[in-house]
């Protein structure tokens, strides 16, 4: 009874009528898979059919493939190849790399100018410190001949026939045969004139008439003027603050105002504001003191 129903179940479900309406339905894709798949196995077969006869097909061994490959990849290369490297630089990275390298050049120039600054300021620390073979001989303690030193003082100068350059007080003396200290060199040096205490911008005036020999400025007197008075005897004005009142070759007469108390010459920096004044003689410094009139 089970079995029968069950058959009679069955050949419902897989009737004459269902199938054909399935296939109706179905039957197209099903088709379509069925060739989809003797294609796939088709291809698959010839495929490796031919690969296995492709090194008879062309007559080519084992050998042949090999020589193939170290023809192409030789074991060693010519030694006159030049292999030429070019290195391609998008904008942006060629925006990098000229910002960075901008940047060191300027650290460069930075540097170097830092160390010219130092090696100048040595060079001037140097050449002030540095006493002439005379003064260093006083500071080891040998003396100086008295005729070399009568000779080199002989002028044809009264005392007291200077004026002052400027109106004040000497704060510090003239050394040429002994050393004193310098505050801004922080050392022992000679000094070849006398600073006289004046307020800047004071009124600096020429000793004596003569000929402007020299305008100029260095590192060490800053801007300073140097008079001829003719037989030998010159005078020199520093660390002043201004250049542009007399100009070189020109006449002045005694108590013209030349320029005025500035604060230029580096070597004397800081110490209160004076003027450097120096009397010369045949190329020799020697001590204006005794010259100036109204000295305080």
């Amino acid at each position: 009874m089970g079995s029968k129903r069950f058959r009679n179940k069955l050949k419902e479900t897989f009737s004459r009528k269902r199938i054909i309406k399935f296939l109706d339905k179905q039957g197209f894709y099903i088709v379509l898979f069925i060739c989809i798949c003797i294609i796939s196995v088709t291809t698959f077969w010839a495929s490796r059919g031919n690969l296995g006869d492709l090194p008879k097909q062309l007559g080519l061994g084992q050998q042949s493939e090999d020589h193939q490959l170290s023809d192409e990849f030789p074991d060693e290369l010519p030694e006159d190849i030049e292999i030429e490297v070019q290195d391609v630089i998008t904008s942006d990275e060629g925006e990098v790399e000229q910002d960075i390298g901008g940047q060191k050049q300027e650290e460069q120039q930075a540097e170097k100018q830092q160390a010219e600054e130092r090696q100048e300021d040595k060079r001037h620390k140097e050449a002030y410190a540095q006493p002439s073979s005379k003064v260093a001989m006083a500071a080891q303690g040998k003396t100086v001949k008295q005729e070399e030193v009568q000779q080199q003082q002989q002028l044809k100068l009264e005392p007291a026939s200077l004026v002052m350059p400027v109106a004040g007080r000497v704060i510090k003396e003239f050394a040429m045969d002994k050393l004193i200290y310098c505050n801004t060199l922080e050392q022992w040096t000679t000094h070849p004139g006398i600073d006289i205490k004046a307020e800047q911008g004071a009124q600096v005036k020429a000793a004596a008439d003569g000929r402007v020999a020299e305008v100029g400025e260095d590192g060490k007197l800053g801007i300073y003027i140097l008079i001829d008075h003719g037989g030998g005897v010159r005078t020199r004005y520093a660390n002043l603050s201004t250049k542009n009142m007399v100009s070189k070759g020109e006449e002045v007469k005694k108590n013209q105002i030349i320029s005025g108390v500035g604060k230029t010459a580096n070597f004397e920096i800081s110490d209160a504001p004076h003027l450097h004044f120096e009397l010369i003689h045949n190329d020799v410094p020697i001590d204006p003191t005794p010259y100036l009139a109204g000295l305080n």
